[in-house]
């Protein structure tokens, strides 16, 4: 994540949320990132890591959203349509995948985020053995 903090800082430092101003050293620590490559930070300013808001870089409209809570109240209300999209399909959906079960279903030549049939499953090579039970 040191490679995504520094991305978020440069973009911090380009265009700062409203608010936020311009900083030396922008305090933002990058803790996640999407399919998309949106940044999904917590804005250090507080002394309290408790306090910490989340900032959310979106490279779709390349500006930053603050959310007044916490990763995990983010998350939450992320996945129950209370803040952007971020994770959303074309259809409004949103979904998580944990990475085994996206491993499991590209093995089988499924896109994990359409559930459809991966047009590119066969083209890096022969396709990988179907796993047992499958």
């Amino acid at each position: 994540m040191a490679e995504e903090t520094a991305e978020a800082r440069r973009m911090w430092l380009r265009k700062p949320p409203a608010g936020y101003g311009s900083q030396a050293t922008p305090s933002v620590i990058a803790w996640g990132v999407n399919a998309r490559a949106d940044l999904l930070c917590w804005v250090t300013s507080e002394q309290d890591s408790g306090r910490w808001p989340v900032a959310v870089w979106s490279r779709g409209n390349l500006a930053w959203s603050v959310y007044n809570c916490g990763m995990l109240e983010y998350l939450v209300g992320l996945f129950q349509g209370k803040f952007d999209d971020i994770w959303a399909d074309a259809q409004g959906v949103r979904r998580f995948v944990h990475v085994r079960e996206a491993q499991r279903l590209l093995a089988i030549g499924i896109d994990p985020d359409t559930g459809e049939p991966n047009p590119y499953a066969d083209m890096f090579g022969p396709p990988p053995p179907r796993p047992a039970g499958l």
